[in-house]
């Protein structure tokens, strides 16, 4: 052999060998794998905790936290009863010697106020006031008729401030009136927001036909209209 490469051969065994060894002391001192990185904050594992069961409410309940609880106002669903309403059944006027029963009324088909058939009957129109009660109540009735003659309001024509009204009621009830006033329109002139007033202090209206009679129309060409106050 070579005496030259022996040599050569030699020394690049040596290098082999201290180089082994180098990385064999830097693997045994070599820093962890996660030096130079922020470890994360240990984290410790809780056990799952069941909910109270609740009760659905609109509000937390003040007394848990210390407030008074608030007062809430309640109100019954259940539909009020109508007003009971005491329809009249009879009227009379001592003086003008006027006694004549009350019949409920409403409108015909020409919109007109309805006047009772029989003569000796009153309508009281059921949509104004119960006598003694706010507004004005609307009573009507004929002066005269073909097959009765006189009708129950014949003598209103002579109604003067002060006679007295009494109006009885279903109950037995009666209301007392005295007159105030007695005028006469034009049918087409009738103030009709003054004689069917809603509203306001208790009046009575007592209406029926006057005037000239119109042989054409057969009707009257005015209305009178007596108007009386609650008496005390």
């Amino acid at each position: 052999m070579n005496p030259s490469w022996r040599r050569e051969a030699v020394v690049a065994l040596a290098l082999a060998v201290t180089g082994l060894v180098l990385v064999l002391a830097w693997w045994s001192a070599r820093p962890p794998a996660d030096a130079g990185r922020v470890a994360a904050p240990a984290t410790t594992a809780v056990a799952a905790t069941p909910l109270p069961p609740t009760t659905p409410t609109a509000v937390e309940d003040p007394a848990a936290v210390g407030v008074p609880a608030p007062l809430v106002g309640t109100r019954s669903a259940a539909v009020p009863p109508p007003p009971v309403v005491l329809a009249p059944r009879s009227i009379d006027l001592p003086a003008l010697e006027i006694a004549a029963p009350v019949l409920a009324v409403g409108v015909d088909e020409d919109g007109l106020l309805e006047i009772p058939r029989d003569g000796d009957d009153i309508g009281w129109y059921r949509w104004s006031a119960v006598p003694g009660g706010p507004g004005t109540s609307v009573f009507a009735g004929h002066v005269d008729t073909v097959e009765d003659g006189p009708g129950a309001f014949f003598a209103l024509e002579r109604a003067a401030p002060g006679d007295r009204v009494a109006v009885t009621l279903e109950d037995g009830s009666v209301r007392e009136f005295a007159v105030t006033a007695r005028e006469s329109f034009p049918k087409q002139a009738l103030p009709v927001d003054t004689v069917f007033r809603r509203g306001g202090p208790p009046q009575l209206v007592l209406v029926t036909c006057s005037g000239r009679f119109d042989e054409r129309t057969r009707s009257y060409e005015e209305n009178l209209v007596v108007t009386a106050e609650p008496v005390g």
